[in-house]
């Protein structure tokens, strides 16, 4: 009977030690995907002088594909960047971005831009 026990007793440690393990494990690939969230979120740089007029540029070039009717293809080629890369774009031209904003949220600022420049364009043209 007293074997018994300790087998009984030494089967529990031995699952114990297994669950120990498993959660030790889970731990570990939590704190690993913490830092590696957090080094992703480290903040970037403030843009440069060489990359605001790149971006400036960029926008105008943009801007006057728009113009010409390619709005499908300016679309498409916006949607090319990524979240950080778009925010960065149109930070460079003015607009009023938080690094929180939605990817689609920056799009529509960027063709209210588009809107409101040919506005200006066409309202200098007539007058």
């Amino acid at each position: 009977m007293g074997t018994d026990i300790q087998e009984e007793l030494q089967a529990i440690n031995a699952k114990i030690d297994m669950i120990l393990a498993a959660v030790n494990d889970l731990l570990g690939r939590k704190r690993a995907r913490a830092e590696t969230k957090k080094a992703r979120k480290e903040k970037l740089s403030p843009l440069t002088e060489e990359e605001i007029k790149e971006h400036e540029k960029r926008f105008v070039q943009l801007f006057d594909q728009w113009m010409e009717g390619h709005e499908l293809e300016v679309q498409t080629e916006l949607e090319k960047f990524d979240a950080e890369q778009i925010r960065r774009f149109a930070d460079a031209n003015n607009l009023n971005v938080t690094s929180k904003m939605s990817v689609q949220k920056v799009l529509r600022l960027i063709s209210a831009r588009f809107r409101e420049k040919r506005q200006l364009q066409v309202g200098i043209r007539g007058s």
